[in-house]
């Protein structure tokens, strides 16, 4: 089921957990909305562990993709680390985006639960 936010956002002992609420992100109107949404994290104080779940997520357009890249890339400027769990496999496939020496610019992780323990450890 779609619905009108694209994400959800709490606070789950210190970390943010982001959850990806809806199966596909190819709408314009809910692209421009997550990237408001993601924009507004970075500033808060309390978002040094950043969690981006995609339980339940199937597609992902290249327009998502560039959001979260550049949310990445900020992130990082920032100070804030960002780990990915629960990707399809084929929305990892997309993910995958190589950087030097064979390093990912994401972390994947299977659940919520191990990537919390990947940022705090």
């Amino acid at each position: 089921m779609e619905t009108n936010n694209p994400i959800s956002i709490k606070m789950v002992r210190g970390v943010a957990h982001v959850q990806f609420l809806n199966k596909f992100y190819r709408d314009d109107k809910d692209i421009a909305t997550l990237q408001s949404q993601l924009r507004a994290i970075l500033p808060r104080k309390d978002c040094g562990k950043i969690v981006l779940d995609f339980d339940g997520v199937e597609y992902v357009s290249s327009q998502f993709m560039g959001i979260l890249i550049a949310f990445k890339k900020d992130a990082t400027r920032n100070g804030t680390f960002v780990c990915t769990c629960a990707m399809d496999d084929d929305v990892v496939q997309q993910f995958a985006v190589p950087l030097d020496e064979g390093e990912c610019l994401f972390s994947f992780e299977d659940t919520f639960d191990k990537a919390y323990e990947f940022l705090t450890r």
